[in-house]
C-alpha cells in the first residue's frame, strides 16, 4: 500500500542522492550516517507505533539510510535477481 510505496520510494531517491555523496565522503562516515539513519527511523517507528505520521517518516527515512548499503541484485525482482527463486 502507501507505506510500502514511500519506502521503494524513498530507496530510489536515496541511491540517487547516494551518488554525488559517495564521491565527497568516505566510506566509513557514509556507513556511520546510514547506520544512525536506520537507527533513528526504527526508534520512531518503534516508539509510536500507532502514529501514521511517524511510520511515515520512519518509513521514507530507512528507506533514504538504506539506500547506500543494500546492493540492487540482492534485492528480490530487481535486476539480475529477476527469475531466480
Amino acid at each position: 500500500s502507501y507505506i510500502n510505496s514511500l519506502f521503494w520510494l524513498s530507496l530510489t531517491v536515496g541511491r540517487l542522492i547516494a551518488i554525488p555523496i559517495a564521491t565527497r565522503v568516505r566510506p566509513l562516515y557514509m556507513m556511520r550516517a546510514n547506520l544512525i539513519g536506520v537507527l533513528v527511523s526504527l526508534g520512531l517507528m518503534i516508539v509510536a507505533p500507532y502514529n501514521p505520521a511517524l511510520i511515515a517518516i520512519g518509513t521514507a527515512g530507512l528507506g533514504l539510510s538504506m539506500a547506500s548499503t543494500i546492493p540492487a541484485p540482492s534485492i528480490p525482482g530487481m535486476a539480475g535477481n529477476a527469475g531466480r527463486g
